[in-house]
């Protein structure tokens, strides 16, 4: 079941990259929010899945919540109402529209969908829940009461080609990962990169990754993994993503944190320690520093990305 997982992740995520570095990138990213959301489990936090911002209109708007919708989805196994309290304090004050989009857990119940030449994906039985007056309201059947907000693009999903070596690769780095999370990222890749993907026209999405509690207080964490900058000792953060990640803070007043898994190298990728610092505390350091030219990532080569550095003594190691 952990392999077929992981081949339908790999090819849910061909069809809205524009890379084979994007497609590894995404990996390493979900690696390290994995490791982070066990370590958390560890010291007994209580935790819920992030969520997604997105525009429904095409690329013109300049930032993730000009009249986004933000929508998470959960596994039938998970208690809807605990996710009352934190969107109350969250997506109503982020977003126009609000979802919690419930997804039949069990296999057996999900269906074969040709989703491009050469790719089929399993797709569950979704409940698409609005949150509305304080409280979860089913508008209809199926997904479609979200899907419905945004405008079609016309064009069918052309998977990228990603090479053997790189999709074993991959798959590796999530080989520790439990079903039921493998399962959980599989279906919200399907939500946001299938049915949310080239199919519908958008705006810049942001994603939050995790949701944690401690005590009575709801935490938000943005998780990288990263070896330090050479420029200078450090770790950076793209500008319009820091500053998005701000204004949910400011409007949320949910405390936002930056996790780093930090690691030795970009090859042997060789864990050292886990770093925190606040996204107050971040942009505080980085205030009178210069913009330097960030990595590509999850984007083309030909294109822009402002980052600033954040020195590595402003960074406490979280064990």
């Amino acid at each position: 079941m952990k392999q077929e997982l992981l081949t339908l992740l790999c090819d849910v995520l061909r069809l809205n990259i524009v890379s084979e570095n994007a497609f590894k990138t995404r990996f390493i990213g979900f690696k390290a929010e994995f490791y982070l959301k066990y370590l958390l489990q560890g010291k007994g936090y209580p935790l819920l899945q992030g969520g997604f911002l997105i525009p429904p209109v095409g690329s013109t708007l300049k930032t993730a919540l000009d009249h986004s919708i933000y929508f998470t989805v959960i596994s039938s196994l998970e208690n809807r109402q605990v996710y009352e309290e934190l969107y109350k304090g969250l997506a109503q004050k982020i977003s126009v529209k609000t979802y919690l989009i419930v997804y039949e857990n069990d296999e057996a119940k999900w269906t074969k969908e040709k989703a491009a030449e050469g790719v089929t994906l399993s797709c569950p039985e979704f409940r698409c829940y609005e949150f509305r007056n304080g409280g979860f309201k089913q508008p209809g059947e199926g997904i479609e009461p979200l899907l419905k907000n945004f405008k079609s693009t016309g064009r069918p999903p052309v998977p990228e080609e990603v090479s053997k070596g790189l999709v074993d690769f991959s798959v590796r780095q999530l080989g520790f990962a439990d079903i039921q999370d493998l399962k959980d990222l599989y279906v919200q890749r399907l939500v946001f990169d299938f049915f949310l993907g080239v199919r519908k026209q958008r705006g810049l999405p942001l994603d939050i990754d995790l949701v944690f509690r401690k005590g009575n207080q709801y935490y938000l964490a943005e998780v990288k993994e990263k070896d330090p900058a050479r420029s200078e000792k450090g770790f950076g953060m793209d500008l319009h993503r820091i500053n998005d990640i701000k204004k949910i803070q400011d409007l949320t007043g949910l405390p936002y944190y930056l996790f780093i898994r930090e690691i030795d190298n970009q090859i042997d990728r060789n864990f050292v320690a886990w770093k925190v610092i606040s996204i107050d505390n971040f942009l505080r350091a980085v205030q009178n520093k210069k913009e330097v030219e960030g990595g590509y990532g999850m984007r083309s080569r030909s294109s822009h990305n402002a980052t600033k550095i954040c020195g590595y003594g402003h960074f406490r190691t979280y064990e």
